[in-house]
């Protein structure tokens, strides 16, 4: 598995996210899974994608797993992959922070910043792809007993993600 997933179909993005998410934790352990989906954001009402034709679709996980997918994808040591979350989180992050927040993502969490798959999925398609985070819509998963549903953004990632991704409507009510 890369972290290019592959593509999903059909109207009901919602659904078919999580079943990405339920694909991936077969397969690994990480303590959380984000999807993110590449199409038209003004083709979508309530969940439903309007157009019903492929989208992309990428995985971040989170921890070493994560870390590992990350590297083995851009094909770059652990020094490197550091350098490089930090970098984006310095240069593409922060310019989306706002003056109240100040410009720098603070560790509100026992584990760094950039730990978390959200920061492994946005490294990936910022530098592996060029991509515009706000044209890629996310959710994140966890896995509880056999059961996969919403994880709520840590505090770390409570800090950018919202200001950066387009978030899954159903994913932000869930988690208010």
């Amino acid at each position: 598995m890369g972290m290019k997933w592959g593509e999903i179909t059909g109207k009901e993005i919602a659904k078919e996210m999580k079943s990405v998410a339920k694909n991936v934790f077969k397969d690994n352990t990480p303590a959380c899974v984000c999807v993110g989906v590449v199409g038209r954001l003004g083709g979508y009402k309530n969940q439903r994608a309007t157009d019903g034709g492929q989208k992309q679709v990428y995985v971040g996980l989170s921890g070493e797993t994560g870390r590992t997918l990350l590297r083995e994808t851009l094909k770059v040591d652990r020094a490197k992959i550091i350098s490089m979350l930090t970098t984006m989180a310095d240069v593409q992050v922060k310019q989306y922070r706002s003056k109240k927040d100040g410009p720098a993502i603070n560790q509100a969490e026992p584990w760094a910043t950039h730990n978390c798959a959200e920061s492994n999925l946005a490294l990936y398609l910022i530098t592996e792809l060029g991509k515009n985070l706000r044209n890629i819509t996310i959710a994140s998963y966890q896995k509880v007993g056999d059961q996969v549903s919403y994880k709520p953004l840590c505090n770390n990632c409570a800090q950018w993600v919202k200001q950066n991704f387009h978030i899954l409507q159903e994913y932000d009510a869930h988690n208010g």
